[in-house]
């Protein structure tokens, strides 16, 4: 947590976050990442922030934004999609259940590509309802 810069009352919160150390600089200061997984624009001293007691995994993070869906499985009944993420490295994927997504937009058009490159490769159209229609081939 840090030390909010827009505070203007006192019935504001003082801190905002949480925030991920990345780094400590040569000054002392920290540099710090947001849930977006963005870093923020400037840098905080320590008497600026606040520690966060409990365990916060690596994965605290992950309200960030979806920058492509590369598969989905079916575990324990449920679907999972492997997702990478924006501001991230491409090696940074994580499987993500389908009850954590907010927007299932995303979770649709992959869907839509998919059943789009099944058509190409059998040749013939599908139906809404799954039925395989004729095509001028056949």
């Amino acid at each position: 947590m840090a030390t909010t810069e827009r505070r203007s009352s006192k019935d504001e919160p003082r801190y905002e976050g949480p925030y991920k150390v990345m780094r400590r600089t040569k000054a002392g200061t920290y540099v710090l990442l947001d849930r977006d997984g963005h870093l923020l624009h400037r840098e905080y001293s320590p008497h600026q922030m606040k520690l966060i007691s409990g365990d916060l995994s690596d994965d605290w993070f992950l309200t960030g934004s979806v920058a492509a869906i590369l598969d989905h499985a079916e575990v324990d009944g449920a679907m999972v999609y492997l997702v990478r993420w924006e501001n991230l490295p491409k090696e940074e994927t994580s499987w993500i259940p389908y009850s954590d997504f907010q927007d299932t937009v995303m979770i649709t058009n992959y869907h839509k590509r998919l059943l789009s490159k099944k058509r190409k490769a059998v040749g013939a159209t599908v139906d809404t309802k799954g039925k395989r229609r004729a095509t001028k081939e056949d």
